[in-house]
């Protein structure tokens, strides 16, 4: 952790921050603690990560309930990272994205479906993408959320004439349109575009 702040506190001096304004932003953004159960975390604009494949009932039975308590759509015999889930989307900011690599089981499982009437109920889907394919080969892109990822443009003139898909469309949804297409083709078992 103090290796991590110092990192980023230089690279913010660096980029023309105040020195001691940059070890504070450093101090509260670098952070070593339990994140299922850390308060307060409500503005952040980007979670993206793998949360750990471990069952609920492997966790110790003290930890297990304040987990259960903190996050209650781990119900049954979830796996931990249905918490990581319901977590991660209560610190996005309105706008916020969350991208994680997890396994399918919560979509199909009894213990996911509060996880399910959670995210219905309270969040816009981008997109979920799945493969039965093993090994795992997949592909993550974040793009920044501007006005220029987002405007509707026309493809660009080539030797090739660009598919009909991509009419009407802005540059990040040519790029979701894209990653579709190889997961479904079998060229990605995964593929997830964040903005």
């Amino acid at each position: 952790v103090k290796s991590s702040r110092e990192r980023v506190a230089s690279l913010l001096r660096a980029d023309g921050w105040d020195p001691d304004e940059s070890q504070v932003v450093a101090e509260l953004t670098v952070q070593h603690a339990d994140y299922l159960l850390m308060d307060g975390l409500t503005d952040i604009d980007f979670v993206v990560g793998n949360p750990p494949y471990i069952r609920l009932e492997d966790v110790p039975p003290r930890r297990s309930a304040a987990y259960r308590e903190a996050c209650p759509t781990m119900r049954g015999r979830a796996d931990i990272y249905v918490g990581f889930i319901e977590a991660g989307l209560r610190s996005l900011r309105p706008g916020g994205k969350l991208g994680f690599i997890v396994a399918d089981r919560w979509m199909h499982n009894q213990y996911g479906s509060d996880l399910r009437s959670y995210i219905t109920e309270g969040y816009a889907e981008r997109g979920i993408i799945t493969s039965p394919l093993r090994p795992w080969l997949g592909y993550f892109m974040v793009i920044e959320d501007n006005d220029e990822w987002n405007r509707v443009s026309a493809p660009r003139s080539s030797v090739w004439p660009a598919d009909p898909a991509f009419s009407g469309t802005s540059a990040a949804d040519r790029a979701a349109i894209f990653f579709d297409r190889m997961v479904r083709e079998r060229l990605l078992d995964a593929a997830c575009v964040v903005l």
